[in-house]
């Protein structure tokens, strides 16, 4: 298998959703019984450089651009509150099985052109390609299909008197100096051109094969066998990637599209044009054929190349090997893991707590205020101006996410004609959650000569150094204990002391590796009889964050339908392993694919690329995945109890330090021969017996009662007795008779029996 390393790797999606059966009780007007309101304090610290981006400095020809470090009112370096949140809830989205809606419902497209035979050119074989005169006319798109004729680029060149240089400028150094793209080439022809042309025929070795060439010429020509010939079209040019056409390889022809068949005409589906657009809307052509329509200079229309079906117009693009929407929308993929993900009815654990949106109710009347807010993390050393430090020039390019072999899941793969799973594939399903797995180190990758030489694709990012520390607040409104101790659970993935967020710019390349540390935390229940379970801030995180798991665990157990742990569950394993940075295959961290072509190379032949888990779950004692479903979950009731339990043990303690307190201001009234027998009979009643209790016991016979020779005559003899006797018993059963303790014990029966001290 070929070796890919991608600096993001996925959890994977879960086929079972959790949905919390109090979902429709949340308000911030009506409380729980047992909610939960406070303010928690977190500290963020930085392991390495970090950037919150706020403004940007667009980069020049001479000069990378620049993101620098968001800054509070006081122009010193602070994160968002939003960027935080945004953290957090993605874990808790993961971790507690919420859905995976996010994302725009598109249908995405495919050129690839990696491999002779693959699905794309089967799909798009050049004699089912036809081509047409795109317009819009009353509401609606129509295109009306006409003829179409390969011309030379060297013919085009030559009759429009453009000399090959300029035709074929592109200039390293300046990118802007580019005229080999669709829209450059018709600014060098001047826009949409209508040319006369005639076929031919040219020397062939092969008698039997006739050839022929395109010629243009005026289209107004009438002269003798020509004319008899001549034909009239519009020069059609689709830009020229790679080499030019002096190159024996390289794309060498146009196109002239000629005679509409107006009787053909025919509306264009909502579908195919809306796929058009998607995958069109960004490109420089598109705005020119957009820009040439608003001011009627495309008067036959944008020329376009389509696929046509029984049922009509299939696809279509604005090259012959155009970009083909995939057969199947990205919601398709997510539904085929469960269509709750895309389509649910009932919201999630994450939506509860942070809130939601629901777009599928124009009158929001679904959806929810989030209950929790962080406010402006601010730095710690204010003074400090260390942040004001800039990388190295750095690419920060976006993953593609039409590379199928990471992001469709192969795990179970395609067929012997098309190894890869695609969205063509009605049962694609997505790789899952998307995540950089955090490093134990950072690097500023070498840009390659070619990067080098473009400032306008580098950017370099202001950072605070490593070890910043900075603080906010977390504020929380009526939580249900479960709920507060998933908030707490995602801070630092459960307690895990070397666990890691990912946050900010940089990612890929080990920037922005932050923990989080909750420093206080201050709650307030909705009712006093729960007071003295969250008095202490202490027992509070530890019995919501048990509330929190208890409820994961039930989840969990139910989906699985056995006694399996919930953190052993697949999305748990990968999660805590892209967590920690001292986890995964160290060697390959920093090769990660530098050019294009790299991705196109490892998807050919029969060694191809396929993405693996980051982690073998096996190593982890994983558990198989859950079964498809959608589960409603009770909020545990273990909280109420724990709470009740502390509160009887909190009032039972109370009781006895008062009876204690009673007893102390008892013995102080007493003689000291009885005061001295009250302290032998506590020493005999300690919660456990121990070394220090013996000590104390031993101690008390010899200092208190035995040293005094008139303590020893004033005690009464049938009150010592029963405490001599249960002492010895205790000696015995402890084995302690020949220690100081048991000889004491001895002596001080001796003594009682005869009233003296011997």
């Amino acid at each position: 298998m070929k070796k890919l390393n991608l600096p993001y790797n996925f959890v994977p999606l879960s086929r079972a959703i959790l949905h919390p059966a109090w979902a429709d009780k949340v308000s911030h007007d009506h409380p729980f019984r047992d909610g939960l309101s406070g303010e928690l304090t977190l500290r963020i610290i930085n392991d390495t450089p970090l950037c919150a981006g706020g403004e940007q400095i667009k980069a020049t020809k001479d000069k990378a651009g620049t993101i620098c470090f968001f800054t509070d009112e006081n122009d010193r370096p602070a994160i968002p509150g939003s960027t935080i949140k945004g953290m957090l809830r993605n874990v808790l989205e993961i971790a507690t099985f919420g859905h995976f809606e996010q994302v725009d419902d598109v249908r995405m497209g495919v050129r690839d052109i990696s491999e002779s035979s693959n699905f794309y050119t089967e799909l798009m074989d050049e004699k089912y390609i036809k081509a047409g005169w795109l317009n819009y006319n009353n509401g609606h798109w129509d295109l009306t299909p006409c003829l179409m004729e390969r011309v030379e680029q060297r013919e085009i060149i030559r009759h429009f008197e453009i000399t090959e240089p300029k035709w074929n400028l592109k200039d390293r150094e300046d990118p802007r100096k580019n005229n080999r793209t669709a829209r450059a080439r018709y600014r060098l022809l001047r826009g949409l051109r209508e040319v006369g042309f005639y076929r031919r025929e040219i020397d062939s070795e092969d008698e039997n094969q006739v050839l022929t060439s395109v010629v243009l010429t005026d289209p107004k020509e009438e002269s003798g066998a020509i004319a008899e010939t001549l034909h009239t079209g519009f020069v059609v040019v689709t830009g020229q990637p790679g080499k030019d056409f002096n190159h024996p390889k390289a794309k060498q022809k146009d196109f002239i599209f000629h005679d509409p068949r107006e009787n053909e005409r025919m509306k264009v589906p909502d579908r195919v044009i809306s796929d058009f657009m998607f995958i069109h809307q960004d490109s420089d052509e598109w705005r020119y054929w957009r820009n040439e329509l608003e001011h009627n200079r495309a008067v036959p229309g944008v020329p376009v190349f389509f696929k046509q079906t029984p049922s009509g117009v299939h696809s279509m693009g604005l090259a012959m090997m155009y970009k083909l929407a995939y057969e199947n929308s990205v919601h398709d993929a997510i539904a085929n893991t469960n269509p709750a993900h895309v389509r649910a009815t009932w919201p999630d654990l994450a939506q509860l707590m942070f809130g939601r949106v629901d777009e599928s109710e124009p009158d929001g009347r679904n959806n929810l205020r989030g209950r929790i807010n962080i406010g402006l993390a601010r730095i710690d050393d204010p003074d400090n101006r260390a942040w004001k430090s800039l990388t190295d020039s750095l690419v920060l390019s976006s993953p593609k996410s039409t590379y199928y072999p990471a992001y469709i899941d192969q795990q179970r793969g395609g067929n012997t004609r098309h190894p890869y799973k695609t969205l063509m594939d009605s049962k694609a399903e997505l790789s899952g959650w998307k995540r950089y797995p955090v490093r134990d180190d950072y690097q500023e990758p070498e840009l390659t000569e070619t990067v080098e030489r473009n400032k306008e694709v580098q950017v370099r990012l202001q950072v605070v150094p490593p070890r910043s520390r900075f603080k906010t607040r977390v504020r929380f409104h009526n939580l249900l204990p479960a709920e507060l101790g998933a908030l707490l659970w995602s801070t630092n993935f459960g307690g895990a002391p070397q666990a890691s967020h990912a946050l900010g710019t940089g990612k890929p390349f080990g920037f922005g590796q932050v923990r989080l540390e909750a420093e206080a935390m201050k709650v307030v229940p909705n009712r006093d009889q729960i007071k003295d379970a969250v008095d202490d801030s202490d027992v509070a995180d530890e019995m919501c964050r048990a509330a929190f798991i208890e409820l994961m665990n039930d989840f969990w157990n139910r989906a699985r339908s056995d006694q399996s742990e919930w953190i052993k569950s697949p999305q748990l394993v990968q999660l805590l392993a892209m967590a920690d940075p001292f986890v995964g295959d160290r060697e390959k961290e920093w090769n990660f694919p530098r050019e294009p072509k790299e991705f196109a190379d490892a998807k050919k032949g029969t060694d191809r690329f396929i993405r693996q888990p980051y982690v073998d779950p096996q190593e982890y004692e994983s558990g198989s995945e859950a079964r498809f479903g959608e589960y409603v979950v009770e909020s545990p009731g273990a909280f109420r109890q724990r709470a009740q339990e502390l509160a009887e043990e909190r009032e039972e303690a109370r009781h006895l330090e008062a009876e204690l307190a009673k007893r102390e201001h008892e013995k102080l009234a007493m003689a000291k021969p009885e005061r001295a027998l009250m302290e032998l009979a506590d020493l005999l009643s300690p919660d456990e017996w121990n070394a220090s209790s013996f000590r104390k016991l031993d101690e008390h016979i010899r200092k208190q009662i035995l040293a005094s020779a008139d303590l020893i005559q004033e005690v009464p003899r049938d009150k010592v007795v029963g405490l001599i006797e249960q002492a010895w018993s205790v000696v015995a059963k402890h084995d302690k008779q020949k220690d100081s303790v048991g000889k004491a014990v001895k002596k001080l029966k001796r003594a009682i029996d005869d009233k003296s001290v011997r």
